[in-house]
């Protein structure tokens, strides 16, 4: 059986499908309205760094991210049930270090302590552990910070 998706820069028309996926796969507590209007940026302003995987023209899951200087900050990986234990989050990452690798020093991101998948798959890709920004998701909601530095993004660029 062969590929079942694709994956692509954003685009602009991509938002309403983005926004149901994000919805059917986060906790409303998690998503609010700031998160619907992040997508609409990312969309429409970020989607060179900003990339969805499709299935039968149907997202199943998307990579947030926006560059600042040689900086890159992940923000979002999102990815649909269904296809979390399958290739199409390796092709997620591999686009997106293709897209960044000769941009930037190093891409940081955000993890809860309790997020052991994001945390392990972050590892996978050389990911440190920085530190703990206290209070960053809100009162109470610490998340470590992360970062990858240039030199792990040139061996991934040669893996992907």
């Amino acid at each position: 059986m062969g590929r079942q998706w694709a994956v692509r820069n954003l685009q602009r028309s991509d938002y309403p499908a983005l926004v149901a996926l994000q919805n059917r796969t986060q906790p409303a507590a998690d998503r609010g309205a700031t998160g619907s209007r992040f997508l609409r940026i990312c969309c429409e302003s970020f989607n060179n760094t900003c990339f969805v995987a499709t299935s039968g023209g149907d997202p199943v899951g998307f990579l947030l991210c926006f560059v600042r200087d040689r900086e890159a900050y992940c923000t979002t990986l999102e990815i649909a049930p269904e296809y979390r234990d399958s290739p199409v989050v390796l092709e997620l990452l591999g686009r997106f270090v293709a897209a960044i690798a000769d941009r930037v020093d190093s891409c940081w991101f955000t993890v809860a302590h309790d997020d052991a998948a994001a945390r392990a798959l972050h590892k996978m890709l050389g990911a440190r552990e920085i530190g703990v920004r206290v209070a960053y998701a809100g009162p109470g909601e610490d998340m470590i910070s992360l970062r990858v530095d240039r030199a792990r993004f040139e061996e991934m660029g040669a893996a992907f």
